[in-house]
Order: structure tokens, then C-alpha cells, then sequence
């Protein structure tokens, strides 16, 4: 129906798949895609602006069959600053569409050029889920190579949600200490805080990433886990660590070698993953190299 009110309505026919097409066609302002190769890595594509910043996404695991990336080059239409940032740049910002089941990716967003990160002292990506989303602030990987920000492990729509992507400028958070801690997940050299609000707090030695904030940086002071929220309970391995959400759900992240993340794979995550064919659960207790948990039947 064409709702201009010219009377121009019509009728869609043919809709078997087979008779559609990938149209290449731009989103955004500008754009490139990939649609062919066989591994998840083999989807990689890069686009620059003007200015002389570049955006690069590529597969990281998953099936894919193909990725856009775009480029808007205007301001957001949400211009809020996540917590913790103390600005955010609103010239332009990048998006990304993956296409295939259960596709995560890797960014690297190369900073050159851009006089927003003329000082780049605590530059860090900020990242929403949708084009309507509350822009947040992830910790990221600085100087992967010159004036770049890396981060690993990205997913479309579940885990870490993001698809759009701009800088921002964060202090070292702290934790409010007017807000309740509820619980701790300790272990020899790492350490969790569960707040009442439902967000975890990580500090401590980080190897295999087992704070779970996509590094594998030490940290003297305490840094809030993005993307984690609704936590109910957090336990900590020797180098791994496990909570519960309020949904029964169950995610780890850390060390992986002796399958103790439960997610199909000995590799070893910085970000939090879903433990696979678990929910419904109660209570969970962690060890050295093993998980035990508790189901309400």
C-alpha cells in the first residue's frame, strides 16, 4: 500500500527465496560487503573516511555467508554518553551486518586521521546494538599496531550485542561506594564484585582474559564487565570464572584448555560466552579446571 497517498499500491510476487537477489546497495552513506569465502575468516572487509580514520570487520567464528559494513557519515541520532565516558565522537560512526547463523566478529577501528583522537590518552570504542540503542563503552585492545582499537569476540544479536560503532573517551571507573555489594567471586589472583544493580566488577591478574573485559591487562582498580548484566551469582576458577544470570542462563569466560567454559571449544575467551544446553540454574560452584551446577528440578 503506498501510504503517500498517490495511490500507487501493488502487490509483491515471487517470494521463494531463490528468486531474490543480495542487492548491493549502500547503507548508510557508504558501504562494502563480502559475500564470499568458506571460513568465518575469510569475511573481511575495511572502509575509510574522508578524514582519514578506517573501520575493519572480520569473522571471527560462526557460519557465515557474508558481512556489510557502513559508514554514516552525521552525527548519531542518540548523542547520550555511555556511563563511565567523558565524551563520545559525533562526526560520524560505522555499523556492521553480519549475515549467517551465529556469526562473531573482531573489529579494529585504525584512529589515524581523526582530531578527535589527536590525544588519544583513554580512547576506547563505544558501541550500540541498533540504530534506536543507548550508546555503551566496552574495553577494547589499544595499539595492536599504530593508533588502532581492537576488539575480539563481537556478536550481532546475542552475548556482547553490538552493531554500530564510534569513539569515546572513558576514566578508569570506580565502584560507587553507595551502592550495595551483594556478593564476591574470589580467587588466588583475581577477584569479582557483584553489585545489587545486577553489573559486575573485575580486578586483578588477567591472563587468558579472565576478568572477561576482552584484554589480557592487569587491572589495579576495579573495571565493570560491559556487556554482563542481570548476574544473580559469580564464582571465580583459578583462571576462569562463572555466573548465573537471572534467566537460569550461565556464562563463562578465562581459561579454556580443560573444556571449562562449556561452550564446545578449548578456546580460551575474554568475553563473557553462554555455557551450551544449560538453564534452569540455581547455584553453581567452581574449581581449579571444573564447574559443578545446580538445576531447581
Amino acid at each position: 500500500e503506498d501510504l503517500t497517498g498517490n495511490g500507487y499500491d501493488g502487490i509483491v510476487t515471487n517470494m521463494s527465496d531463490s528468486d531474490w537477489i543480495t542487492s548491493g546497495a549502500a547503507i548508510g552513506d557508504d558501504s562494502v560487503y563480502d559475500y564470499s569465502g568458506s571460513t568465518a575468516s575469510d569475511y573481511s572487509v575495511s572502509i575509510a573516511h574522508a578524514g582519514g580514520d578506517q573501520f575493519t570487520a572480520t569473522g571471527d567464528s560462526g557460519s557465515y555467508t557474508g558481512i556489510h559494513v557502513y559508514l554514516v557519515n552525521e552525527s548519531p541520532n542518540t548523542i547520550s554518553i555511555p556511563n563511565g565516558y567523558t565524551s563520545m565522537d559525533t562526526d560520524h560512526y560505522y555499523g556492521i551486518f553480519p549475515v549467517g547463523i551465529s556469526t562473531t566478529y573482531s573489529i579494529t577501528y585504525n584512529y589515524n586521521g581523526n582530531s578527535y583522537a589527536n590525544d588519544d590518552t583513554d580512547l576506547q570504542i563505544a558501541y550500540r546494538t541498533n540504530n534506536a540503542g543507548r550508546w555503551t563503552g566496552f574495553a577494547s585492545t589499544q595499539y595492536t599496531s599504530t593508533t588502532t582499537l581492537t576488539k575480539t569476540g563481537i556478536a550481532a544479536f546475542s552475548g556482547i550485542s553490538a552493531t554500530e560503532f564510534t569513539l569515546g573517551k572513558n576514566e578508569a571507573p570506580v565502584i560507587d561506594t553507595e551502592v550495595e555489594i551483594v556478593s564476591f567471586g574470589l580467587s588466588v589472583r583475581h577477584s569479582f564484585a557483584l553489585k545489587d544493580d545486577g553489573t559486575v566488577w573485575a580486578v586483578g591478574e588477567n591472563n587468558y582474559g579472565k576478568l572477561g573485559d576482552g584484554t589480557t591487562t592487569n587491572q589495579s582498580n576495579p573495571i565493570q564487565i560491559f556487556g554482563l548484566g542481570n548476574v544473580a551469582r559469580i564464582e571465580a576458577g583459578e583462571n576462569h570464572s562463572i555466573v548465573i544470570k537471572d534467566d537460569g542462563t550461565v556464562w563463562t569466560w578465562g581459561q579454556n584448555t580443560y573444556c571449562e567454559l562449556g561452550d564446545g571449544t578449548t578456546t580460551s575467551r575474554t568475553t563473557p560466552v553462554q555455557v551450551l544446553n544449560l538453564n534452569n540454574i540455581t547455584m553453581v560452584t567452581s574449581r581449579a579446571h571444573h564447574n559443578i551446577a545446580l538445576k531447581n528440578d
